[in-house]
Formats: C-alpha cells, structure tokens, sequence
C-alpha cells in the first residue's frame, strides 16, 4: 500500500477478552520499501505504539464535595463528600478521605470517620459499593480566627480497578472547596440574579420587546453592575433603554454600569425588528459586579431564566398556552423555623402546556430543604427543580412545595419561574419577574436564635468488675425554634465487647464511639432517650454523651459533652469476701 506526503491511513482490530489471562499487551509497527529517516516513531518502540489492557472487574468511582465559600471565625462549617460508582462493576474496600489542614479543634465527622490533627485528613471507614450507587459523607469543624481561608480535598480510592482515577484521586476540581473565613458582611457579598423574559413567538418584520429583570439578592450593595444582552448581529431597528447600545458586530448590547441597593431590582428593556431572513432569535442577558457574588451561576447567562428564544413566523403559529405562576409564604419567622412555601402554576391560555418544568431559586448552601413532587434542591446553586410535568390542560392548576429552615439571621429570598415546550405569548406572569412570584422571609431583629439543645447522662458511678451496667441519655430542646437532623452520639472507650444500644444505635469497636440514627425533627420542648448498655472492664469506664442539630444552636456549652452532667465514670468496687467457716469441734 502506498501512503502519499501528509496523509493518514487506519486501521482498527478487535477481539474477545479472554478470561484466562489478567491483560493483553499489543503494539502497533509499520516499515515501508522507502527509506524512513526515523525509525524510531514506527518500529514498535515509542510508548504511544502499545496499548496494555487489564482484563477483570472493574468500576468508575466519582467522588465530588461540596460546601460553603465563605463562613465567619469561630462559626461551625460543613461539608458533603459524595462517592458514586458508575460501574460496571462493585467497588470493594472504598476508602474515602478528606485532607483538610491540621490542628483544627472540634472536628465531627459521619459514619465514623476519624480527624487525624496532625496529618489534617479525616479518613472513613472502607466501604463496598454497588454499581450506580452513591454513598455520602460529612464533615464539619470550627471555622479559625487565625486563618484566612481553608481549603480542602475529598478523594477515594478502591481495591477494585478504576479505569477513571482522575476524578476520585482528588484532581477534579469538584472534589475541592475552598472557604474563605473573616466576618459575615465581607463573605456575603452581593447575589445578583438576571432573569429575562419576551415572546417566544412572533412574526417577520414585526417590532418585539424584551424586559431583563436585575435584582440585588444581598445582603450587601452591589457596585458597578454591568448588564449586557447577546442577541445576534447585523439586526436593524434595535432600541434598548437607559442609554444600552448594541454592537451590530457582535451582537451585544450593554448598559451603563449602576449600583444596585440591597432587595432592589433595576429593569433594562430592549427592542428589534424580527427579521424575515432567519426562523429564531435566541438571546441571553448577563451581568457582573464590581462587588463579590457568592452565586455567580444566576447571573451569568447559564440560568435557563436568563434566555429567551422567539421562534420567527406567521401569525396562525403565535397560538399558545400562557402559564402563571405564584408563590406564598411566611414573610416573617424565627431563625430554625420550618417554613413551607406553595408555588402554584395555571395554564390559563389557549391550548395545553406540554412538559411544564417548575423552580425554585432560593440561596445557596441550605440544609435540610424539603421539596415535593420529587423535586430536588442543589445546594451549589441554590435551586429547587422539579420533574417536567407532561401536560397543563387549559384551565387546570398544578402545586409545588418547598419546606425548609430559615437560617440564623438576614433574610431569604426565593423566587418561582415555570417554563413549557408549548409557545406562551405572556412570559412575564411565569418567568420570575412579577412580584407575586418572590417571597422574601426575614427573621426580626432581637429574635432568639435556633434550638438550644441539652444533652446530659446518667448511670451507675460504682459497680463490680463485669457487671451489665445502662447509660440512659437525655437529649431536649429547649427551642424556640425546632431542631432538624438531630445527631446524638456516645464516646466510651474503643475495644469493648458486648455494647448494645437503644433505637438502632451502633457501636464501633475502633473509635469507641456509639452513633444514634439521626432523628428528622425534634420539636421546640420535646426531649428522647437513647440507652448505652455493656459490660464494665476490670478497669472501670467514663463515657460522654453529646449531640448536634443542623439548626443553629445559640448555646453548644450544653450538648458538646463539655459539661459534667454529660459523663458518667463508672469505677469499680471490690467485691466482698466471705469470711472463713469456723473449725468443726471434735
């Protein structure tokens, strides 16, 4: 075969794993009757030649992370390490670790996972792992006054091959957080979020309009904010308000910069002639700030809210479903307070609204947040979706709800959008932008914070060396607010035998720590019990209760283990002997 200058040629072959060996090792060679000045590239020995191919088991594990970008000294922080196998096969022997820094007090970590201080990782348990299965991890820790930042690495690894190890070994960018630590007010920044709305239907040669909506999400003012709209170039008879000018060029148009207050909005209209040459428009509206935005992902264009695409034709074609979308809810609550809100969506157009997507926006890094319908929130971005739903008739009615705790202090701002495949000629009623589409929930100045929990133990402190003794603790929330994801746990002394505990608690022999299922809500004035039941070594034993809620809690004195009512010390008695019989007379 002759192959001409600057010209490739490919070949491919296959074959069946065969079961009898643990890999195939194949190299690829050519020569040629013309002279080759080098050689070395195709005579078999550049590495790039050979493909080595393990043949066995083997299973894709992902491990990602996820947590707070910024957080005030001295607050609690956490975070979620997410480990899924995307198969084919079973990972066996899972060991997922976190590498924080070291010398970090109060440490908490799930699923018994140990922090070694002086290393900085905090290392789990190894684990199997069925093929599409997901196994999640927490972590937490004080936030330090004496750092600015900390930043840390969530990897795995697994007795089973990987044919993937970039994205566990710790090399994803995923896998990674760094949180930047200082006060409150300079870690907020400003949320800035875009959203536009217009037609997505019109005819050619007919004027069109659009309405972008920038609101300032807070807590602080957001300087400088520029906002820009992509649409296409070369367009003729476009006009946009507050002194915006397009670029025919580019395609952009973009205002002046402004600040923004927070809880303001400012709104930018811009108009065009939709030409008769193409069969859409699709444009998208952006901003940015010179003031840090903690949420980025809502304001740069990626928010399907952010774009619009008006379908270009004739007037028959303009007929479509026009959804409206509401929202309620508490405008006021104590921080901790479970909150539900309902957002309703009405198809009151003229034909049926096929695969209708609802959202939710709220802010970021939020725990415990509950969705109906199966809708799920993203604690990155901030975001309830639900499922689409295949149809809206007309005149028909459809609700979601959104159930989470309001946060220590500030405010929390969530606004519902819905969208549909079918055309809606009335966006601006279901895309946001109408205020009966936000509620804004504050928690009142001088309210008392969260759930104070108390967690306190009691037992016998005296008995004989391999007696069955019962440790009774008692967790309550003293309120106001109730405590959700309520951890109890109990530290005795690793290596014991015969533990049992209470309401499927589990005893690990390793650390020594007894680990309570979480309880879902433990209710303003409501108290549990969970028992620690085991054998006393010769030795004696102290052990410590203590207990934790994902509910701020205004007073952790009372429920770290750090006061006494918290540990029973357990010490051991001699056992009484029995005086000698007296000699018998005889």
């Amino acid at each position: 075969m002759a192959i001409a200058s600057a010209t490739t040629v490919t070949r491919t072959i296959g074959f069946i794993a065969p079961a009898s060996i643990d890999a195939v090792s194949n190299t690829a060679r050519s020569s040629s009757a013309t002279p080759d000045p080098t050689p070395g590239n195709n005579n078999g020995t550049n590495p790039n030649a050979s493909v080595n191919t393990t043949i066995g088991t083997l299973a894709d594990v992902v491990t990602t992370k996820t947590g707070p970008v910024g957080v005030a000294a001295g607050a609690a922080v956490s975070y979620a390490i997410a480990t899924v196998n995307n198969g084919p096969s079973s990972a066996s022997n899972v060991t997922i670790t976190d590498s924080i820094i070291p010398g970090l007090t109060g440490v908490t970590a799930s699923d018994g996972g140990i922090y070694n201080p002086t290393t900085g990782i905090v290392t789990f348990s190894p684990v199997a792992i069925a093929s599409a299965t997901t196994v999640t991890r927490t972590i937490g820790f004080i936030a330090p006054a004496t750092i600015s930042a900390v930043s840390n690495t969530a990897r795995s690894t697994s007795a089973t091959f990987d044919p993937t190890p970039g994205n566990n070994d710790g090399t994803n960018p995923n896998s990674s957080v760094n949180t930047t630590i200082g006060t409150a007010p300079s870690l907020d920044g400003a949320d800035i979020s875009t959203i536009k709305s217009g037609p997505t239907a019109t005819t050619a040669g007919a004027i069109v309009s659009y309405t972008i909506s920038t609101v300032n999400n807070g807590p602080n003012p957001a300087e400088a904010v520029t906002i820009t709209d992509s649409i296409i170039p070369g367009l003729t008879g476009v006009t946009a308000s507050d002194g915006g000018i397009y670029n025919p060029t580019t395609g952009i148009i973009t205002f002046g910069p402004v600040a923004i207050a927070n809880g303001s909005t400012v709104t930018r209209t811009i108009g065009l002639i939709a030409p008769a040459t193409i069969s859409a428009v699709s444009n998208t509206a952006r901003s940015t700030s010179a003031t840090f935005d903690p949420t980025p992902g809502n304001n740069n264009g990626t928010n399907p809210n952010a774009s619009v695409n008006t379908t270009i034709g004739t007037a028959p074609s303009l007929d479509g479903a026009d959804l409206s979308t509401t929202k309620s809810g508490l405008t006021s609550a104590a921080p901790g307070q479970s909150v539900t809100y309902t957002i309703t969506t009405a198809n009151i157009g003229a034909i049926d609204a096929t695969n209708v997507t609802i959202t939710d926006s709220i802010i970021p890094g939020l725990t415990g947040v509950v969705a109906s319908n199966g809708g799920s929130y993203d604690p990155i971005s901030g975001q309830v979706i639900f499922p689409a739903i295949a149809s809206v008739p007309v005149g028909q009615t459809v609700t979601r709800t959104v159930t989470l705790a309001v946060p220590s202090s500030g405010s929390i701002t969530n606004i519902s959008s819905s969208k549909s495949t079918t055309p809606d000629l009335n966006p601006s009623n279901n895309d946001g932008s109408s205020p009966s589409a936000r509620v804004t929930t504050t928690v009142p100045a001088g309210t008392v914070n969260g759930a104070d929990l108390v967690t306190t133990k009691t037992g016998l402190t005296s008995t004989t060396s391999g007696s069955a003794v019962t440790y009774t603790i008692n967790t309550a929330n003293r309120g106001p607010a109730a405590a959700e994801n309520v951890a109890i746990t109990d530290r005795i002394i690793p290596g014991l035998t015969g533990v049992n505990a209470s309401d499927d608690g589990t005893y690990d022999p390793v650390t020594g720590i007894v680990t309570f299922p979480t309880i879902s809500r433990l209710a303003s004035g409501s108290n549990v019990n969970r028992q620690v039941t085991l054998i006393v070594p010769a030795s004696g034993i102290s052990n410590t209760s203590q207990s934790r809620s994902t509910t701020p809690d205004p007073n952790n004195n009372n429920n770290n283990g750090s006061q006494p009512n918290a540990t029973v010390t357990t010490t051991i008695k001699d056992t009484p002997v029995e005086p000698p019989f007296p000699p018998t007379p005889t």
